[in-house]
């Protein structure tokens, strides 16, 4: 007896999972060290922000202690850029840790903690950058 077909759409979870691990497959075990590159870059980038950010503010304001308009208007340019920066690291450990987790290629066992110390890391320079 045939399988019925799924119709247009009906198999993106299949189509999903057959591609990724082929693509994987393709750059073999390279694949992690240039996301731990692209995350170290934009870890980077965002300590240049913090730097700016700590330079270029008001100094002798708490960024705390003014009212919230003044706060978002103090930190400028590069306090919003280190927010972005930080959105993207997070959002980059978290897809290259579970893309780490589909089989194909291995990667070594100490490629999530160092994800998560990129993550912590940078919620910590985020966090220089609210109270500069």
């Amino acid at each position: 007896m045939a399988r019925p077909s799924r119709g247009a759409g009906g198999g993106g979870r299949g189509t999903f999972t057959c591609v990724l691990p082929l693509f994987l497959g393709v750059l073999g075990g390279w694949w992690w060290p240039l996301c731990l590159l692209g995350v170290g870059l934009l870890f980077t980038l965002l300590l240049v922000c913090c730097l700016m950010c700590r330079c270029c503010g008001a100094p002798g304001r708490g960024a705390l202690s003014a009212g919230s308009v003044g706060f978002w208007r103090r930190r400028g340019f590069w306090g919003a850029c280190s927010e972005r920066v930080f959105v993207a690291i997070t959002l980059s450990c978290a897809g290259v840790y579970l893309v780490s987790r589909f089989p194909g290629p291995p990667v070594p066992f100490w490629l999530g903690p160092v994800l998560q110390a990129f993550t912590y890391a940078s919620a910590f320079l985020l966090y220089g950058t609210w109270v500069a």
